[in-house]
């Protein structure tokens, strides 16, 4: 017993020994991967249905979904997500969807994108539900198309139709054979849109099919067997197929299906494709096996993009400018973000217009915004300003740095700018100056800011000519500002200014007077009147009147009538004298002043007399000097469209009547500012004054007497107008250069 358990005592520490190297060995086996699991989500399944792909990820995650330029493809980013097993095309065979492509990116940051290809223009609207996605693909809403094109058109778009209604299985078919209906035998119609052309084009990685409308088309696409077909519906045929192709292409045909056009891309074997709609163009790209790797979704766009718009320029330039000026002209855009990185959505700016994008290093950060039916550039605009980021334009490039940096750069290139400038000597040139003036292109110079700090500039009015001192660089600018400025058609041009003044003057004058007496003489009774006057010359009284009311009349104007009567006994004698004058007079006076300046030049004409008037002081007698003029102030400026400012002043001064031994002065003055057309007349202004005057004398009371109170009353009426005008006319004199 003790040799025994002896025995197990030393026995028991071997077995722990060995059991403890078992377990070491066993720790030691374990695969390194299966203790370093990674810590990011994974995608666990994607299972896809009619129109809908869900997207099943091991842990909480963000999303971001968006469209390249290929309206046929949608992107689906996962940031810090891992693709697991998903690392193969999935061709699921669904309505709406053509493929699913994961695709692994380790840049900025370890993500996931899954590229989807959609049988029609589509959008995908997202679901999350905890860790799970849902991508409902819905269709673009599209123009409705006329109810003759609908009739009868039930077949779902992108559904497969059986091959025999396409081709015969074991039929050989050559390049270009038609499927169902000729091209001749293509209807017309006005308004539908129609396809035109169809180019088969080789390239360095496959071939392209390029289907160019005379509108924007977008057709369905239905993968099938080695063949592509592409529904266009509502759309006729206009156009022939390509009789030569290339591989993996087997040959282009086409037929009407369905009321649609159907056209059949056959293949050789397996190839890769993608489908680009742009406005009224469609390219399909394919690539055999072996050829170059598989087009990912919305690259093919993208490039097609750029080459569109290096087509068109003068439109990008535009676009370029307007982006400049902060006026938004680009392709509008949908944008859905949460938390993403900024780099790989400038990345999609660079796919979206077709421009070069190049990124600072310094330029991080991320952005959460939702944008709907936008201009690109205006979201890019909106990415730059909220990451306090900047721009810059050269050609099709566009450059994102911080604005800090682009200040400091902007600072450093107008510094080494200076630098040069200050290293470089100086020269001296001298500028002709022919027609204007060399203080005003001095000024115009000065003002504009041409020279260098180190550059001055002088003048030689004798010689007509400037003299710059500058560096060379200047010398140039100089001159095509000169070049500008000292034209003939500016400077040589003259403006004849014609006035009339125009003085209308009517007066109207009408007096009516009487005069009557009356004389007796009888044994008792003596009868007299007395009175003056002797208008009519003396009647039977001897001029003695009672009433005596004459009109003033003279010598050659007015008239009077006397009517006496004297009895037989020569005792009652009656006189009565009617005197009456009316005068009408008018005048015009016409002032007719002309003058010729050259343009923007002031000038000036008078004519008239200077009247000395008495002027008494204290201990003498002075002089005052008073003109009485007909002055024309003008000066014109000649508008670049023709027409004609002046700036006009007007008067007409002239002696009017004397009082008290002093004489007035009537004055007519106008000042004013007008445009006119060369040759063209109008009146600047006027004046137009109306006086009349009637007076009645007569004896009181008697005179108030109907009828009978004509023979005791006076009547003068007196009428005066006066209108003066003044009429402009400028007219520009074309100057003939002297030929050389």
């Amino acid at each position: 017993m003790n040799k025994k358990n002896l025995f197990s005592i030393l026995l028991m520490p071997l077995i722990l020994i060995l059991y403890s190297c078992a377990t070491t060995g066993n720790v030691a086996t374990v695969p390194k991967s299966d203790v370093n699991v990674s810590e990011r989500p994974v995608i666990e399944s994607i299972d896809v249905f009619d129109n809908q792909i869900r997207v099943k990820v091991s842990k909480p995650f963000e999303y971001t979904i968006y469209k390249p330029g290929d309206p046929f493809t949608a992107v689906v980013e996962l940031p810090g997500v891992d693709a697991g097993s998903f690392q193969e095309k999935i061709i699921p065979n669904r309505e709406g969807i053509t493929e699913i492509n994961p695709v692994t990116v380790s840049e900025p940051t370890p993500s996931t994108e899954l590229k989807v290809l959609l049988q029609r223009p589509s959008n995908l609207v997202p679901e999350k539900n905890g860790n799970l996605l849902i991508l409902n693909v819905e269709k673009e809403e599209e123009a409705p198309v006329p109810a003759e094109e609908v009739a009868g058109n039930e077949t779902v778009a992108g559904e497969e139709v059986p091959v025999e209604n396409i081709e015969d299985q074991n039929k050989p078919v050559d390049a270009g054979e038609a499927v169902e209906t000729p091209l001749e035998e293509a209807v017309e119609s006005k308004g539908v849109p129609a396809i035109t052309g169809i180019e088969f084009e080789r390239v360095k990685d496959g071939v392209k099919v390029v289907i160019v409308g005379d509108s924007p088309i977008k057709p369905d696409v239905l993968p099938l067997e080695n063949r592509i077909v592409l529904d266009f519906k509502g759309v006729e045929m206009k156009a022939e197929t390509p009789k030569e192709v290339a591989y993996p292409l087997k040959g282009i045909r086409w037929g009407k299906h369905n009321g649609k056009t159907r056209i059949v891309l056959d293949l050789m074997g397996e190839a890769t494709y993608n489908v680009a709609a742009i406005n009224n163009t469609v390219v399909v790209s394919l690539s055999g096996p072996g050829l170059v790797r598989p087009i990912a979704g919305g690259e093919a766009g993208s490039k097609m993009e750029a080459q569109e718009k290096e087509k068109a320029l003068p439109q990008k330039k535009d676009e370029a400018l307007a982006f400049a000026e902060g006026k938004y002209r680009g392709k509008r855009i949908s944008l859905d973000f949460q938390d993403a990185d900024i780099i790989p959505i400038f990345r999609l700016f660079s796919d979206v217009s077709g421009y070069n994008i190049v990124i600072s290093p310094k330029v991080k950060g991320k952005i959460t915004m939702k944008l709907v039916n936008v201009p690109w550039d205006q979201a890019l605009d909106l990415v730059l300003r909220t990451n306090n980021l900047g721009q810059q334009m050269e050609g099709n490039i566009i450059r994102i740095a911080p604005n800090k940096d682009l200040a400091k750069e902007s600072e450093a290139k107008a510094k080494a700018r200076a630098a040069m400038v200050n290293a470089k000597p100086l020269a001296t040139k001298i500028f002709n100056i022919n027609y204007a003036g060399v203080d005003r292109i001095k000024e115009v110079i000065n003002k504009s800011k041409l020279l260098s700090s180190r550059g001055s500039l002088t003048t030689d009015e004798r010689a007509s000519v400037i003299i710059v001192n500058d560096v060379d660089d200047t010398f140039p600018k100089v001159q095509s500002l000169i070049d500008k400025i000292d034209r003939p058609e500016l400077q040589v041009r003259q403006v004849l200014i014609e006035a009339r003044i125009v003085e209308v003057n009517t007066n109207y004058v009408r007096d009516l007077g009487i005069q009557w007496g009356a004389s007796g003489n009888t044994t008792d009774f003596q009868l007299s009147a007395g009175g003056t006057g002797q208008v009519g010359g003396p009647g039977f009284t001897g001029n003695n009147f009672i009433v005596n009311m004459p009109a003033a009349i003279q010598q050659g104007s007015g008239a009077a009538i006397g009517i006496g009567y004297l009895n037989a006994a020569r005792t009652l004698a009656l006189d009565l004298q009617l005197s009456a004058l009316e005068r009408t007079g008018k005048g015009k006076v016409v002032s007719n002043p002309r003058i010729i300046t050259m343009n923007n030049t002031a000038a000036k004409i008078t004519q008239g007399k200077t009247i000395y008037v008495p002027v008494a002081t204290s201990d003498k007698t002075d002089v005052k000097a008073i003109d009485a003029n007909l002055t024309l102030d003008v000066t014109p400026s000649i508008a670049p469209g023709g027409a004609i400012l002046l700036k006009l002043k007007v008067s007409k001064d002239e002696p009017g009547d004397i009082v008290a031994g002093n004489i007035s002065i009537n004055r007519n003055n106008v000042e004013t500012t007008t445009l006119i057309n060369s040759g063209d007349t109008v009146v600047i202004g006027g004046i137009y004054k109306k006086s009349n005057i009637t007076s009645d004398d007569g004896v009181p009371w008697l005179s108030k007497i109907p009828i009978l109170g004509l023979l005791f009353k006076h009547k003068s009426v007196s009428e005066n107008t006066s209108e003066i005008l003044i009429f402009i006319t400028p007219k520009v004199i074309k100057y003939e250069l002297p030929k050389k």
